[in-house]
């Protein structure tokens, strides 16, 4: 049976910015969905469920103001376990994956060292070195996506390809959607990730190529490598897998 199709929500602004709770017992929940922001809410509970309660990364961290700017995908599974081990009743799909695309902003980079501060007190990289970047040219506009999660009961379906792979299509169509701010310029299909370097490899075999130049950085415990890729837009073919195009 092949995976089910995603659900896309277009950048919800702010309004529908749910925030999650954490309870004495340790269990997050996030608010009460209304009626304009059900998608929204489904995706952090996928979020949820992996980042905050499996991978113990912060609550307060896991919701930020890229949310709201970005396009969001979900997959609903039928009769599998979901978010926070749950299971569809009756046949029902429950959140079972989500991903978020982040337009080009005007990105304000700096080296290690800098006035980013990306060095935590313990020497460790915080942030990824993007003024030594092997792929990305420190000018070219380049969209970002993440957030990618699959709750554990509905992992080795798949699930996760098709989540990228439509959010690049998208991108790919919708190349004049993709810029957010003044003095972006023209986004020309450069596609960045910040993958957890245990799915790396997953990465790579999706097209993206890793960035030896931007190191390895670590973000809420978990150590990050940065990837690339090349997608084409409206038409227009450029590039590989990673670099810039003209």
């Amino acid at each position: 049976m092949p995976p089910p199709a995603p659900s896309l929500l277009p950048p919800p602004g702010t309004a529908t910015t749910s925030l999650f709770t954490t309870h004495p017992s340790g269990a997050v929940t996030t608010t009460a969905p209304s009626p304009t922001n059900l998608l929204f809410h489904a995706a952090l509970t996928v979020r949820a469920a992996v980042f905050v309660l499996e991978q113990h990364c912060s609550a307060a961290a896991e919701i930020d103001a890229d949310d709201a700017v970005s396009w969001h995908w979900v997959i609903f599974a039928r009769e599998e376990e979901g978010a926070g081990g749950r299971r569809g009743k009756e046949g029902g799909e429950v959140p079972a994956a989500t991903v978020r695309l982040v337009p080009a902003q005007t990105h304000k980079l700096v080296g290690r060292g800098g006035d980013g501060g990306e060095v935590g007190e313990d020497g460790v990289p915080c942030e990824p070195d993007y003024a030594r970047s092997e792929v990305w040219d420190g000018a070219e506009a380049f969209v970002k996506i993440g957030r990618l999660a699959t709750v554990r009961g509905c992992r080795g379906r798949g699930l996760g390809r098709v989540l990228v792979e439509a959010a690049m299509q998208f991108a790919g169509g919708h190349g004049r959607e993709m810029v957010s701010g003044k003095g972006v310029g023209v986004w020309k299909g450069l596609v960045c990730a910040h993958a957890q370097v245990g799915v790396e490899g997953w990465y790579c075999g999706l097209g993206f190529v890793s960035d030896g130049g931007m190191g390895r950085w670590v973000e809420e415990g978990i150590e990050h490598v940065g990837v690339w890729r090349r997608v084409e837009v409206g038409g227009m073919r450029v590039g590989g897998g990673g670099g810039s195009s003209g």
